[in-house]
């Protein structure tokens, strides 16, 4: 492509201006501000909308002490030779002018932009498709602008251009150049290089983070530890022991007592003693003693019976007095509960958060400040709400159950004082039954063996009674005895379950040692693994930058950089003379971006018109198939001064 002609009107500044070059190479002189750079941004807005910076928003408008001037028209155009034939290009930027309905002035409203093909106003999509025919954007400005490669481009994207012209490296030719590269198909498996580097990558950090976590984790552990100080975990499960064997003895003795012992010894007795009595009863019958001895058998009978009304009052007793203790138990859980009850509605919601994050230092964002916030305040009301119903329903049960037993109370003594009234009724019965006893004579004598046994029938009645008696309190006491002894096997053995807990958590201490172990590993593995894909880099690299270099007569590329901790970062940075790119003077970065110019042409087959600025920091030659125009500082030129390989002169207005 040649361009042959450009013209600009009230274009940056410049009112008009038209460069002829013929078709050749031309130099533009001008002092600083004279409008020689407007050139290049003028060739390039025509083509693509964006200035020679890449800027699609800068002041194309005419400006006169710093301000806008209205209604004009601002144009650029260009005959350009492409393919052998000639084709003009133009693009008009006008403001808008409309009158509002009732309104005889017109308002500025915006700006419209025209175009032009062959002189043929055409849509701006039909525009840019003719633009596009000659060369795509990107192309083009790497083909027209020395510093476009080096200074617009990302390295990725430069690295992408070098391989596309260069051509890429097999990874099996990589493979094939060093030995220690021979693991890497096998290591990669179905991934890409790429993508398991960054699985490396992350599975590292992972692994740091994981790594770091389980010394917390085992301090955690450590802090929550039973303390097992001056215990003895044998000792403590012999006293178990001991106490269960108590506890067996003392059980074994309940049902001793429950199965009978000397009740059934003394009842058996009385059975023999009762069937004696019948038996001379009989035989006193018979001598005449019959009545007399009825009346004896009533008499003691009635003893019995005041004996057994004194046992159930003595019983009852006992039960109010275990009753009022009960509820004098239960009446001091009631204020404790009361007491909690109050506090837990006195409990106000307090709040400590860091606002700084202990991993990066920064500042944590409000908003999680405040979720943080709501949430434990959330929680707080929650737990506070299911404290005080908790606390309100067992204060509730307990006031129930201490309402039930005292309302037994006056059912007691009511039983009670009819017992008395029974024992008064009953005593009386005696006296009389005593009285008709002694009154009672017959003409048979009495028979001493019959007394004796009937005095021997209540005997054994009252030390049965007794014997029942006795057992009650002993069955109360040996149950008393059992829950001392639970009580301590209890607590002994929340002491031995100390000693499990500390087994149980060293347990898990061992786990996370293993596992840290088993991380420690992995992240090795990881390791190796990272520095054989470096290598893989570091060779394929070598291999890419000696035939990326071959296509160069002055750029050379450097395709990575080695890292402090000894891996590969891959880069696509220009040098010259092994000074970097960034590093160079104006001179030489123009140099180089003209030599990566001329490579990439040959590439895309595709000459451009290439526009050098600040030409005059340059003193060799320079050499290209591509049309120059020379952007050159010259102080003696007020205005634009342009001269072609023809010599003609031509002067900006």
């Amino acid at each position: 492509m040649k361009l042959l002609k450009l013209e600009l009107n009230n274009f940056k500044g410049i009112k008009h201006f038209e460069l002829d070059t013929g078709g050749g190479d031309v130099s533009v002189y001008g002092r600083n501000e004279t409008g020689k750079t407007t050139l290049a941004d003028a060739f390039y807005w025509l083509l693509y909308g964006k200035d020679s910076n890449n800027k699609k928003d800068f002041a194309i408008k005419t400006l006169i002490d710093g301000k806008v001037t209205h209604g004009l028209d601002h144009s650029v155009e260009a005959i350009l030779e492409v393919g052998g034939e000639e084709i003009t290009l133009k693009k008009v930027y006008k403001e808008l002018w409309t009158k509002k309905r009732g309104s005889t002035n017109k308002i500025f409203s915006g700006h419209t932009t025209e175009y032009f093909f062959n002189d043929v106003p055409s849509p701006k999509q039909l525009f840019d498709d003719h633009v596009k025919g000659i060369c795509l954007e990107n192309n083009f400005k790497l083909l027209t602008s020395p510093v476009f490669f080096n200074e617009q481009l990302s390295w990725q994207e430069r690295r992408i251009n070098l391989m596309d012209v260069c051509g890429n490296i097999t990874d099996a030719d990589v493979i094939a150049s060093k030995k220690e590269l021979s693991e890497l198909p096998e290591i990669l498996g179905s991934h890409k290089l790429d993508d398991y580097r960054e699985i490396i990558k992350a599975r590292r950090t992972a692994i740091n983070k994981e790594i770091e976590k389980i010394p917390v984790r085992i301090d955690e552990i450590n802090l929550g530890l039973p303390d097992i100080t001056g215990l003895d975990k044998d000792e403590i499960k012999g006293k178990i022991v001991i106490l269960e064997g108590r506890k067996n003895k003392k059980q074994a003795e309940i049902v001793r007592i429950e199965n009978g012992g000397q009740i059934a010894e003394k009842t058996k007795a009385l059975r023999e003693v009762e069937s004696k009595i019948l038996e001379l009863q009989n035989k006193q019958v018979e001598a005449g003693q019959g009545a007399k001895n009825e009346l004896r058998e009533t008499y003691f009978a009635a003893k019995t019976e005041i004996t057994d009304y004194g046992v159930n009052i003595v019983r009852t007793k006992r039960q109010i007095a275990s009753n009022d203790a009960d509820i004098k138990r239960l009446m001091a859980q009631k204020d404790t509960v009361a007491i909690e009850y109050r506090e837990a509605q006195k409990s106000t919601f307090e709040f400590s958060q860091e606002s700084v994050c202990p991993a990066c230092g920064q500042d944590l964002p409000k908003a999680k400040l405040e979720a943080a916030r709501k949430a434990a305040l959330e929680a707080f009301n929650l737990k506070k709400s299911n404290s005080i119903e908790g606390l309100n329903a067992e204060g509730k049960e307990l006031k129930q159950e201490i309402d039930d037993i005292a309302a037994k109370k006056p059912t007691f003594l009511k039983a009670i004082e009819q017992l008395e009234i029974k024992i008064k009724a009953a005593e009386v019965n005696r006296d009389k039954l005593q009285s008709e006893i002694e009154q009672c004579s017959t003409d048979t004598a009495e028979s001493p063996e019959l007394e004796k046994a009937i005095e021997s029938k209540a005997a054994l009645k009252e030390v049965i009674e007794q014997l029942k008696k006795d057992s009650s309190q002993m069955l109360e006491n040996i149950r008393d005895e059992i829950g001392d002894i639970n009580s301590k096997i209890r607590q002994l053995e929340v002491d031995f379950d100390k000693f499990e807990v500390i087994e149980k958590f060293q347990v898990r201490i061992d786990e996370l040692g293993t596992e840290e172990k088993k991380l420690a590993g992995e992240y090795e593995e990881l390791e190796s693994h990272q520095f054989i894909t470096d290598e893989f880099i570091r060779a394929k690299v070598g291999l890419l930058e000696g035939k990326i270099n071959n296509k160069f007569k002055l750029a050379r590329f450097k395709m990575f950089e080695e890292q402090i901790n000894g891996g590969v970062k891959e880069v696509c940075e220009t040098t010259y003379k092994g000074v970097p790119y960034s590093s160079l003077n104006n001179g030489a970065k123009i140099a180089v971006g003209i030599d990566i110019i001329n490579t990439l042409s040959n590439h895309f087959d595709f000459s451009g018109v290439i526009f050098i600025d600040n030409r005059e920091s340059i003193t060799e030659p320079l050499i290209t198939d591509s049309q120059t125009i020379s952007l050159i500082v010259s102080k003696a030129d007020k205005k634009l001064r342009i001269e072609t390989e023809n010599q003609s002169l031509k002067e900006a207005i």
